[in-house]
């Protein structure tokens, strides 16, 4: 909710909106009991002085009895923007575990991209080996992990889904990227590429070098079109789908996977 005051925009938070109203209602109830209380119980004709004194001794009444009660609605609100910070802090952590897994992924696959020039290209990729270390159990524990706190003080599972998603289609993808070294790591030998330079490059084939990597170009493509067979398993370890993919069908639902995660767990840190 937001108002204008002097051409500026002021937000006003919903939640302190409420506690305002909790307070005032709450507030403006105790006077009406106190007011009917005066009314039933004082006599008009009584001395004036003392029905005052009657209606002063039910507003301090009022006010005595209104204290916990409102400090009982701050504790709540309290309780609530407490909770409220640990869920943004687990969010947050989780957030970052996603995306260190995704951007290690990533970092491979889009060298693996380059591969699909390979026919026209001599392609040079420094430290493509490494693909093999890509996917990471300890990350995807660790992910767990914070879910299972989540969870745990806000009995909400309903990212367990996305994880498992993402979980599969990182896998899936990481295969992808161990077989495809394997055979780009005949092709760089037969090649006598140096794969230490840090830079990523590509240049014309001779024809001499070109024939003499050509089979290794056509298992690199294969296994990049090769359909291979991955399972979908839900909490209870049940596999409940099997989905046969390529290479870059692997790739663009690891891509989709992170982005529905993503945008959940940003989704959990609004207030």
């Amino acid at each position: 909710m937001a108002y204008k005051t002097g051409g500026n925009m002021v937000i006003i938070n919903d939640k302190k909106i409420s506690l305002i109203a909790k307070l005032i209602i709450s507030y403006l109830v105790l006077l009406a009991f106190a007011f009917l209380f005066y009314v039933f119980n004082t006599d008009p004709s009584s001395d004036q002085t003392a029905r005052g004194a009657v209606f002063t001794n039910l507003l301090v009444w009022s006010a005595t009895i209104f204290t916990p009660i409102a400090a009982y609605f701050f504790y709540d609100s309290w309780k609530d923007q407490k909770n409220y910070e640990l869920k943004k802090e687990l969010m947050i952590k989780l957030s970052e575990l996603v995306s260190t897994q995704y951007i290690k992924i990533t970092k491979y696959a889009r060298m693996a991209d380059r591969l699909k020039h390979v026919k026209e290209y001599e392609i040079r990729l420094p430290s493509f080996y490494k693909s093999k270390h890509s996917y990471d159990s300890d990350l995807l524990n660790e992910i767990f992990s914070i879910l299972e706190i989540y969870e745990g003080f806000s009995s909400d599972s309903s990212l367990k889904k996305y994880k498992n998603t993402f979980d599969t289609s990182a896998f899936a993808l990481s295969v992808y990227l161990k077989n495809i070294e394997k055979k780009y790591e005949e092709y760089a030998k037969k090649l006598e590429l140096d794969l230490d330079l840090s830079e990523i490059s590509s240049r014309s084939y001779t024809e001499e070098r070109r024939k003499k990597v050509e089979p290794c170009i056509i298992y690199i493509e294969l296994e990049m079109d090769k359909k291979l067979d991955f399972e979908t398993i839900d909490d209870n370890g049940v596999v409940i789908s099997r989905n046969p993919t390529t290479y870059d069908e692997a790739h663009d639902n690891f891509d989709k996977a992170y982005k529905d995660f993503l945008k959940q767990i940003t989704e959990k840190m609004k207030a």
